[in-house]
């Protein structure tokens, strides 16, 4: 008897096993999403003891059920999922073939601007349509649609984009180093006056940046920009207009901005901006001064080095003039009848070297 109950036990025992053994499956499916991923999901009916394990045939790996994978180039992939039941000890492998892209015609490719925190991310191929689009940075997504204002902070990030046109079944990616935040090695500047001697109804721009190797793009508030360090433009209409200039310099891996913030009224008396280099190549490195506080309230001081006497203007964003100081550095100015704004100080030192700072006025 004891015998009988013995061979029994052992035959549910192997029941058992088999049973365990024949639910441990390695079946999965896959689908391809509009951002250019593709996601995999086990469909066996596996028990809750099951690892899943997945190489996505490019290069990656990944765990756990569904999971998501990204392929940077059009091609043939083979992908597998690999499962383990701790409980029973079965295992089980299946793999597929899958086809990524597969036109040539579909190509990622982006510009961007950087600020002091973020970058303007614009994609700057040719696209159907169809195309979809998907911002990632570090490995990780951060954004979609063809233009993308990412705002992590200062720092250098490995920007890629990734393009999915489902009409003609092609994708790729293309990735750029990007480095956002201001630093003390650079710093854009400019300020515009009436051109006196010039035409009627034309502004003289000065761009004061400095920096190494700049890359400089402007925006002018009516839609349009323009790059390079002197550029012009004409306005087609009056109106209330803000210009921007964004600064980088990838030999220093800095990047800075200024707006005229309240903007420029144009009117009868102003048609078109010229800007040029500042007139004399001795210009003060204005990394050796600086406004404090900013923004500021009813006082303002030009910190430096001690006892350097200055000539200071204070200049508001449709470049008149608005107050001058013969001062010191480290010295406070009054600036209490100013209204609240941005405004740009001109700092002329005791050798004639010139330079631009900003400030806010609140």
């Amino acid at each position: 008897m004891k015998s009988l109950k013995f061979i029994l036990f052992t035959l549910a025992a192997f029941l058992f096993t088999a049973d365990l053994q024949a639910q441990c499956s390695a079946s999965f499916t896959y689908s391809q999403q509009p951002n250019g991923s593709v996601i995999f999901t086990a469909t066996g009916a596996n028990s809750m003891f099951t690892n899943y394990y997945w190489s996505f045939g490019n290069g990656s790996s990944g765990t756990g059920t569904p999971v998501t994978a990204y392929y940077n180039a059009p091609g043939t992939y083979t992908a597998c999922l690999y499962v383990v039941d701790t409980m029973s000890t079965c295992s089980d492998s299946s793999c597929v073939t899958i086809t990524i892209g597969g036109s040539s015609n579909c190509v990622s490719s982006f510009n961007y601007i950087c600020y002091p925190t973020s970058a303007s991310l614009t994609a700057s191929g040719t696209y159907t349509p169809s195309t979809t689009f998907t911002w990632l940075s570090n490995g990780n997504v951060v954004g979609t649609g063809a233009n993308y204002m990412y705002a992590p902070g200062a720092g250098t990030y490995t920007i890629c984009l990734a393009v999915l046109d489902t009409l003609n079944n092609c994708a790729d990616t293309s990735c750029q180093t990007v480095v956002i935040g201001s630093s003390t090695t650079c710093q854009a500047g400019f300020y515009i006056y009436p051109d006196s001697a010039g035409p009627a109804h034309t502004y003289i721009g000065v761009n004061t940046s400095t920096g190494t190797n700049l890359i400089y793009n402007w925006t002018w508030g009516d839609g349009s920009s323009s790059t390079g360090p002197y550029p012009s433009h004409t306005y087609a209409s009056a109106g209330n207009y803000v210009i921007c200039l964004y600064i980088t310099s990838n030999a220093i891996t800095c990047s800075d901005s200024i707006c005229m913030t309240a903007g420029i009224l144009k009117g009868a008396a102003m048609y078109t901006v010229n800007f040029q280099a500042p007139a004399s190549t001795k210009d003060i490195t204005t990394q050796n001064f600086e406004v404090y506080p900013n923004p500021a309230g009813s006082q303002l001081t030009i910190k430096g080095t001690e006892g350097t006497m200055l000539q200071v203007q204070v200049v508001s964003l449709n470049g008149s003039v608005v107050k001058s100081f013969q001062t010191g550095t480290n010295q406070a100015m009054d600036i209490s009848d100013l209204k609240n704004g941005f405004y740009m100080v001109k700092v002329i030192d005791e050798k004639g070297q010139t330079g631009v700072l900003k400030f806010i006025k609140e």
